[in-house]
Order: C-alpha cells, then structure tokens, then sequence
C-alpha cells in the first residue's frame, strides 16, 4: 500500500516545504491550478528532484473549473510530459488535454470521478473503454458510494477487468 499527500499550495517553494515536512509520504499530489507563480525552471527541478514521487493534476476541489487558461495548462503539461512523473487526467473535464497527448516520458494516469453516485457496471466498463483510447499507464475511478451495494459494484468492475486483461 502507497501513501499519497495532496498538496494544494500556492507556490513551488510550498511544494518543497510539504515534502520536506511529511518524508513518510510513497507520493505527493500537486495540485497545479492552485499555484499561482511558477516557471518552467522551477517547475523542471522540482519534478527532476522528486521524479515519479511527484503526481501532478490540474483539477480543483469538487471538479470546479480550472482557473488557468487552456494554453498556460498546455504548456505546462507539454513540460510535465518531457518528465519522470505521474500526469493525472479526468476523462470527462480534460479530455482537450488528453487529446494533445502523443510521445511522452511521463506516466499517464486517467481518471474518472463522479462525487454524486456510482455509476452502473455497464457505464463504468464504457468508461474504461474510453480511457483505453489514450493509452494510459495507469487508470483510476474515484466515485461516491451512496450504499454498500455500490462498493460491490466497483469490485465487480475490478473482477471483470482482470478476467479481460490479467493484469488488473
């Protein structure tokens, strides 16, 4: 089992102090809309120091919409892909972001969320699928489980993927 900490901070050097105070933690999740100062220089070495200990997404709290712009999100993921770190990406909100995606050093991880309910195991197999379509290295669903019986139904969706694909 890994231990990840979010961070959401304003700036990279609050990144470092995080990192420098929790040790413990396998991973760090930057949250990168929330910085509100950052240079490609600074952005470089901090993902060169931490490598794949560092997971970066550009989403904000209760899927809220980006504040940064769609080109300043693009070039900071062009450089985030040039790096040894893990790019987290929401299949419903990021697809744009998805689609710019070719050749990359980074690990791609795709997402889903859906705070509000769980979805369906057909609905959820169909968004896999989708998700398949970008070549992900990783694939995550984070939902909201209003009853046990949806917490079953997301370890049905991990059974019949590992029946397809033996290495779920």
């Amino acid at each position: 089992m890994k231990y990840c900490l979010p961070l959401i901070v304003d700036n990279v050097q609050e990144v470092r102090d995080q990192i420098a105070s929790a040790p413990e933690y396998d991973l760090y999740e930057v949250w990168l809309d929330y910085l509100n100062d950052w240079n490609d220089k600074e952005i470089t070495a901090l993902c060169e120091e931490y490598g794949s200990k560092l997971l970066c997404l550009f989403r904000r709290l209760n899927l809220e919409s980006p504040k940064k712009k769609f080109d300043e999100r693009g070039v900071l993921l062009d450089l985030l892909l040039d790096l040894d770190v893990v790019v987290d990406l929401d299949i419903t909100t990021q697809r744009e972001e998805l689609e710019r995606i070719g050749e990359r050093k980074a690990t791609l991880l795709t997402s889903y969320h859906n705070y509000e309910r769980t979805p369906s195991l057909d609905e959820l197999l169909k968004i896999f699928d989708g998700m398949l379509e970008f070549q992900p290295d990783i694939i995550k669903f984070s939902t909201f489980c209003e009853r046990e019986r949806d917490a079953v139904l997301l370890l049905e969706l991990l059974l019949e993927l590992r029946e397809r694909y033996d290495r779920v």
